[in-house]
């Protein structure tokens, strides 16, 4: 790609998909108001588990089986680590779910569900984007 260390990360670089995807986090993961950002986190955390990884090994996969004889191949152990990671870490998610409601920290199911909405809306705009 022909990028430095000190130009990685920078925002100039991203796609729309992408800068929309992180502009809906930076508004509704980070957002102050609590039912908000668990609902945020909560969509995020499912939409990983529900394919995410299975697809982004997959196409990894399929890039490394084009790549010439010889050629070095992409590395694939960071994402099936975090596949396995995401496997177990829905279910802890549904428990922190129920902890949250039974301490009563949703306080406005309509924002939660919203936010839930929303996320899962900016993932598919950089899912599709990509």
């Amino acid at each position: 790609m022909g990028l430095t260390f000190d130009e990685l990360g920078k925002r100039r670089h991203g796609s729309e998909a992408t800068l929309h995807f992180c502009d809906a986090l930076y508004r509704i993961y980070g957002s102050e108001d609590l039912s908000t950002a668990l609902g945020a986190s909560f969509a995020i955390e499912h939409w990983a588990n529900a394919g995410f990884w299975d697809q982004l090994i997959e196409g990894f996969e399929l890039l490394n089986a084009k790549r010439p004889a010889g050629a070095k191949r992409y590395p694939m152990g960071f994402w099936r680590f975090h596949q396995a990671l995401e496997a177990q870490h829905a279910a802890h998610t549904m428990d922190e779910l129920e902890e949250a409601i039974e301490d009563g920290l949703i306080s406005d199911e309509v924002r939660f569900r919203q936010a839930a909405h929303e996320m899962l809306d900016a993932c598919s705009i950089f899912w599709e984007g990509l």
